[in-house]
């Protein structure tokens, strides 16, 4: 990996893309403030004070845009993203039914879906007045996505993630007792089941970073519907998988005090767990490597193994092995960025 390529797009995120998502930030932390249910307030205040880091994270995918589509893309995935978080927060809260989850979480599509009524998402939810919160997001995100020239080549692609993602979402907050046999029944009809296990196929749909790579994608004018398809079916798959289990290992032992649900506590053993994310993360560079601008692409999917392996918890007797066998797998990229996103996690 070339250091100046490196260098280059670290400068390029940090002057230009990072200030742009605060600034997104800032305005959806705004209106946060102003929705008048105290319930949902807290919530979507919640989320954005302990959640701001995926939506800077997800921003990364505008250093793949050219220059003047940066504010856009960054605006869509930022507002995608915290939308994307705030339906997840809310369908944590307890007692949460799989159909009030399928309904909120319909919003994720209208959000991708220029041409699509925008649905009642609260419909089944007890609380309904947000002031218009995911109203905004959803047309912000659309908004943005309406002026990226190849959108309409990636937005089948995008929608069939978006579909995924809102079914196993909704599921992923199931009871307890019916959680696993549920995935796995529906992981039989996933298209990536035959090199993924079936709680893996799940942690790669209930991840969004499949539609942020698709969404960069959008940025290049040379972006085709078979170019989109070819990276929903292999690197969005792998990059969703890897994404979804590095969090679930760092936050392993918080979910074991809490119940809250674990993909990784799936694998018998910390070897397995090791074992596999060691397949997925090889997997996952192979697949960054046969996109158009490759280089960019291994350097974000080293930022995002970054994210997580600048965790403290990430280096836990219980991670330790596969932290750094996914470090060796993904390349020499990601231990500069795990320092770097060390600094940034202590600021």
């Amino acid at each position: 990996m070339p250091t100046l390529l490196l260098a280059t797009m670290l400068a390029r995120y940090w002057l230009t893309v990072f200030p742009l998502a605060r600034r997104a930030l800032r305005g959806w932390a705004a209106a946060a403030a102003a929705i008048p249910d105290p319930e949902l307030r807290r919530l979507a205040q919640h989320t954005l004070q302990n959640e701001h880091l995926n939506a800077e994270g997800a921003a990364i995918f505008a250093t793949l845009a050219p220059w003047r589509r940066t504010p856009a893309l960054v605006r869509a995935v930022v507002a995608y993203q915290v939308l994307y978080d705030y339906l997840d927060t809310i369908t944590e809260t307890p007692a949460p039914r799989t159909d009030d989850a399928r309904q909120l979480h319909r919003a994720l599509l209208d959000a991708l879906d220029l041409e699509a009524t925008p649905s009642d998402w609260y419909a089944l939810h007890p609380n309904r007045d947000d002031g218009g919160y995911v109203a905004a997001l959803v047309t912000a995100c659309r908004a943005a996505l309406s002026t990226l020239p190849a959108y309409d080549q990636v937005r089948p692609s995008a929608l069939r993630l978006a579909a995924l993602s809102r079914e196993v979402q909704a599921l992923n907050h199931d009871a307890a007792g019916d959680r696993a046999s549920k995935l796995g029944r529906w992981a039989q009809t996933h298209p990536a089941r035959t090199h993924l296990r079936w709680w893996e196929c799940a942690a790669s749909a209930s991840s969004s970073l499949g539609v942020h790579v698709l969404l960069g994608l959008a940025t290049d004018r040379t972006t085709t519907a078979t170019r989109a398809r070819a990276a929903e079916r292999s690197y969005c798959v792998s990059l969703g998988a890897l994404n979804t289990l590095l969090e679930s290992l760092v936050d392993l032992e918080e979910d074991q005090r809490t119940g809250d649900h674990s993909f990784v506590s799936y694998y018998r053993t910390p070897h397995e767990t090791a074992d596999r994310l060691q397949v997925i993360a090889a997997s996952t560079r192979d697949d960054a490597r046969r996109l158009p601008r490759a280089d960019r692409h291994v350097v974000i999917l080293a930022g995002m193994v970054g994210f997580y392996l600048a965790c403290p918890e990430a280096w836990r007797p219980h991670a330790r092995d596969t932290a750094a066998r996914t470090l060796h797998a993904i390349g020499p990229p990601t231990m500069t960025l795990t320092r770097v996103l060390r600094l940034r996690r202590a600021l």
